[in-house]
């Protein structure tokens, strides 16, 4: 590793190595190497500029709940289906 780019700031070809290198499907420790980086540098470089793109589909929003898969709630008023049978049972018997 060259000694001179310790302690100092990334550069702006040296993010632009690393996003070559991202999408070539190098590891961290490859790109490090071209860029004369450590891959645990490279790592939270990538780390801290990381943007998480929110989609969803032409029909439905993007649902960021870890339970969206197996959810139980009424995706029209955010009402759980058991409180709806729960609020039928309760208007039947009145």
């Amino acid at each position: 590793m060259n000694n001179e780019k310790r302690n100092k700031h990334m550069t702006l070809d040296d993010r632009i190595e690393i996003q070559k290198g991202l999408k070539e499907g190098k590891s961290f420790a490859e790109i490090g190497s071209m860029i004369a980086r450590d891959g645990s540098t490279v790592s939270k470089e990538v780390r801290s500029h990381l943007i998480i793109k929110e989609t969803g589909t032409r029909s439905r929003s993007y649902n960021p709940c870890v339970h969206r898969k197996n959810c139980r709630h009424d995706n029209h008023r955010g009402i759980s289906t058991s409180v709806l049978a729960s609020i039928g049972n309760d208007i039947n018997r009145n």
